[in-house]
């Protein structure tokens, strides 16, 4: 079984206490059936712009393919779900669209440097990317777990053959 490592990172702007935050993380974590959290889920303060403590949470959680597609499918917004491969289709797109000009505005701007601050706005494209593809699956009743199994599968193939190199679907 594929395991996908996801990141959670929540902020919250209120005045609850660390033990009330971390124990929203918890709770965000057993939500996730069969998942298991890595460490304990901590509260960090950091000072906002006027000098106040601003409660930041920081989890993170490995999750199967399959728990992930479900997790992303619970959050879906778009017409006729269910019955529309079409909407997340166009959606992943244009999401891949942005993480090219992520990519494009790195080499233009930054001489091809991915300083911690691109990583993380790429990070966000591709999270929207997978979400896209995991609904795209969801949409055909496919699993997301045999699409990550079947690429692999495809590419160690081609690799014995050697023939990773190349063109066509079929090589």
């Amino acid at each position: 079984m594929a395991k996908v490592k996801i990141i959670h990172r929540m902020q919250i702007e209120t005045s609850f206490s660390d033990q009330a935050l971390a124990a929203s993380a918890r709770t965000f974590g057993e939500g996730i059936k069969g998942s298991r959290c890595i460490g304990t889920p901590c509260a960090e303060k950091r000072p906002d712009a006027h000098g106040r403590f601003t409660p930041s949470l920081y989890s993170c959680f490995v999750m199967t393919f399959e728990e992930y597609q479900k997790r992303a499918s619970q959050t879906a917004r778009y017409p006729d779900i269910g019955h529309n491969f079409v909407y997340p289709t166009l959606g992943l797109s244009g999401e891949a669209g942005e993480v090219a000009e992520k990519i494009k505005k790195v080499l233009r701007d930054h001489g091809g440097v991915v300083d911690e601050l691109k990583k993380q706005e790429i990070t966000k494209e591709l999270g929207d990317v997978l979400w896209y593809v995991a609904q795209i699956a969801t949409e055909l009743g496919i699993s997301l777990e045999d699409v990550a199994s079947g690429n692999i599968m495809k590419l160690l193939s081609r690799m014995e053959r050697n023939v990773l190199g190349g063109s066509g679907d079929n090589r």
